[in-house]
């Protein structure tokens, strides 16, 4: 909130700035101009000021000027983005904002609270990667900035945006290694993300197994001997309770 004021007399020592009552500045004789931060958002305030002078030892203080001001909230991030990053299992949200006071950014998809990005000295560009959303739907975001009062959290007027979540990526680069004589195939493939929840293998399309996100490898021991069988790994996970699968990398290889 911003108070300005004039005074024609120059014998002055300062100004009293008071809300509601309260001392919350001392202003010095020359400035006319003075910006409470320190309020909550929403609330009334009755303002005052007073001039101050000191003569021989005394303190002398004019009559008050008031007024009344209703602390504002804080605005909206500004530039508010969400892009899909269908190579990073991701997506990315991207603002700006300046405005004082603030801690950090709360962020949300779909109404639920998923993380907070806190604010940093002079910066005003802020990105944050999302990458638990739900693939292939739509997720819907906000960013809302906050600041704490002695009674707790305020938060400013969140702003929106959305994107279509990527499908996971698949695994990459899968192999299949018959081993004569073990007869087993072991299967190999690549993978640089951990936020899934493991892998499926399939043999012609049957489930065969599932590993955990951390595994690169698995071994068939149960196949039939001069058999030619497709091999497939899908990259999975569980979110809201829903099991969502990558595209499928393949392989064929003969069991020995």
């Amino acid at each position: 909130v911003k108070l300005e004021w004039a005074h024609p007399n120059d014998r002055l020592d300062h100004y009293i700035i008071t809300r509601n009552g309260e001392q919350i500045a001392k202003v010095k004789f020359g400035n006319y101009v003075f910006y409470d931060e320190t309020g909550k958002p929403g609330q009334l305030y009755r303002y005052a000021v007073l001039a101050q002078s000191t003569s021989k030892g005394n303190v002398i203080n004019s009559e008050s000027l008031s007024a009344k001001a209703t602390y504002p909230y804080l605005p909206r991030v500004y530039s508010p983005m969400a892009a899909a990053l269908p190579d990073s299992n991701a997506v990315k949200l991207s603002w700006e904002y300046n405005v004082s006071r603030i801690e950090g950014y709360i962020i949300q998809r779909n109404g639920i609270r998923v993380d907070t990005v806190q604010q940093q000295t002079g910066q005003s560009s802020f990105t944050y990667f999302d990458r638990y959303g739900l693939p292939g739907q739509r997720n819907q975001y906000t960013i809302t900035p906050y600041f704490t009062l002695e009674n707790g959290p305020v938060n400013g007027v969140p702003a929106l945006a959305s994107a279509i979540y990527p499908k996971l990526k698949a695994p990459q680069q899968l192999v299949g290694i018959p081993k004569e004589g073990e007869d087993k195939v072991n299967l190999l493939w690549e993978y640089e993300f951990d936020n899934i929840d493991g892998f499926i293998v399939y043999r012609n399309g049957d489930e065969i197994s599932r590993v955990n996100n951390a595994t690169r490898f698995y071994e068939d021991d149960l196949g039939l001997p001069g058999v030619n069988y497709t091999y497939s790994v899908v990259a999975y996970a569980i979110r809201s309770r829903s099991v969502y699968t990558s595209n499928q990398a393949s392989v064929t290889e003969r069991f020995p």
